[in-house]
């Protein structure tokens, strides 16, 4: 069993990992290093701490078990470097990305541990989609966070424990049964049910994306998916997609 959980983390196939485009590699271009710049460890909230004060996030995941995170980023203070193009938060946090002095990256070191998960935050892209690849193969041998079965991934089908989890950052499995296309937004139903099913709420610009790259409601219609964000309460249990590759092909088949 373990043997075809790995092999099916090794083939989920991410629909927008390919062909980033150049103007979001150039966002994610790093600015020259500063002497001395390393984290020190976490907040209580998860977020990088330094010698200097400065506030900052992580890029692209959000750390889960902050205690092991703390410690083991304590114990290494990795080096960070900020992302050239980007503007603070609106809480004044600069993103950055870290990285050992063995040359791994503190992103993929946390999430093949199983103490974080893939999440640009306030950002609108991924720098580095390939972590969700990494994220199903800790998830799969059930490291960290994924030995407890409430961080799993959740049931489209099973309403009750999606309602009951409003508010929280959550993966959503499931087979989508209908899409519907409006003018600012559409909408992945994964039950035949108008109220109460689960609903994928997909903004305009992010379906723009999409379907550029060939991905359109004929593509998505009866496929089985992944999706992850805040579960919200709208005409029943919903997920609003935060970026387009937070749409993950389940399917052993090609993606576009």
């Amino acid at each position: 069993m373990r043997r075809l959980e790995l092999c099916a983390a090794a083939v989920v196939a991410l629909i927008l990992t390919a062909n980033a485009p150049a103007m979001a590699q150039e966002r994610c271009r790093l600015a020259s290093a500063e002497p001395g710049a390393h984290l020190t460890g976490l907040d209580r909230h998860g977020y990088p701490l330094t010698a200097n004060g400065t506030a900052m996030r992580l890029v692209d995941l959000r750390v889960a078990d902050i205690v092991a995170a703390d410690a083991l980023i304590a114990r290494a203070r990795p080096a960070y470097r900020v992302l050239a193009e980007s503007q603070p938060d609106r809480w004044g946090r600069l993103p950055v990305q870290a990285i050992l002095d063995d040359g791994r990256p503190l992103a993929e070191v946390l999430i093949d541990a199983g103490l974080a998960t893939v999440d640009p935050g306030t950002g609108a892209m991924l720098c580095a989609p390939e972590l969700l690849e990494r994220e199903a193969r800790a998830r799969a041998q059930q490291r960290g966070i994924w030995a407890d079965e409430d961080n799993r991934p959740l049931s489209a089908r099973d309403t009750d424990r999606l309602a009951a989890r409003e508010g929280e950052h959550v993966l959503v499995e499931g087979r989508v049964v209908s899409v519907g296309e409006r003018a600012r937004a559409t909408y992945l139903d994964f039950s035949r049910r108008w109220r109460g099913g689960f609903t994928v709420i997909i903004p305009e610009e992010i379906w723009r994306d999409l379907l550029e790259r060939g991905i359109d409601a004929d593509y998505l219609s009866d496929r089985r998916i992944r999706v992850r964000g805040v579960m919200l309460d709208w005409r029943g249990p919903a997920i609003e997609l935060a970026i387009a590759a937070f749409i993950e092909n389940l399917e052993t088949g090609s993606s576009p």
